[in-house]
């Protein structure tokens, strides 16, 4: 998000300092080109760490079970050393 903020800030600060035909100022284009490719790249980036978190979320979920029973025994064990003393 931060790389984004920053690409469009340079692009409105050289849209504003732009003079005469913006067509013909080719560092504009060629920064309006960078921005244009940066977004598109986070975009994708973004799209593939939401399918990740789904696959982490459903993966975590089937521990869950396990995880359950393994608290379970731990507790019951812990109580079986208190029932000799």
């Amino acid at each position: 998000a931060l790389l984004i903020v920053q690409l469009e800030d340079t692009l409105l600060r050289e849209l504003s300092s732009s003079t005469g035909n913006i067509l013909d100022n080719e560092e504009l284009i060629n920064t309006l080109s960078n921005t244009q490719s940066q977004a598109e790249s986070s975009k994708a980036k973004l799209q593939k760490s939401a399918s990740t978190k789904n696959e982490i979320s459903i993966a975590r979920s089937g521990y869950s079970p396990v995880a359950k029973r393994g608290s379970i025994l731990y507790f019951l064990m812990a109580s079986l050393a208190t029932i000799n003393k």
